[in-house]
């Protein structure tokens, strides 16, 4: 019974990443990659994003599909949250 319920949450959660969360990432990612600087709701999405991987992470310990599927895609979030700092960092300097 355990292992169906494992199962069927891990379902749900790949759908939405698939069909929301992924696509939204690779947005904001090809949105840096282009110069721009991401807005107060896209940077409160990343937040959003790295509480929801690691209280998904702390679940999916005995799990390792979900192990992998969670450190990649933190992975992705660290770049995408990375090019956003360098942006800012870089826009600071040509103001200052």
């Amino acid at each position: 019974m355990e292992q169906v319920n494992l199962e069927k949450i891990k379902q749900v959660v790949l759908i939405d990443l698939n069909r929301h969360s992924l696509p939204r990432i690779l947005s904001l990612k090809k949105k840096l990659d282009q110069g721009k600087s991401l807005i107060a709701s896209e940077l409160e999405f990343l937040s959003e994003m790295i509480v929801k991987i690691n209280i998904c992470q702390r679940g999916a310990i005995k799990d390792i599909d979900c192990t992998i599927i969670y450190t990649t895609l933190a992975h992705l979030v660290s770049q995408v949250v990375q090019l956003a700092f360098d942006i800012e960092k870089n826009e600071d300097k040509i103001l200052s």
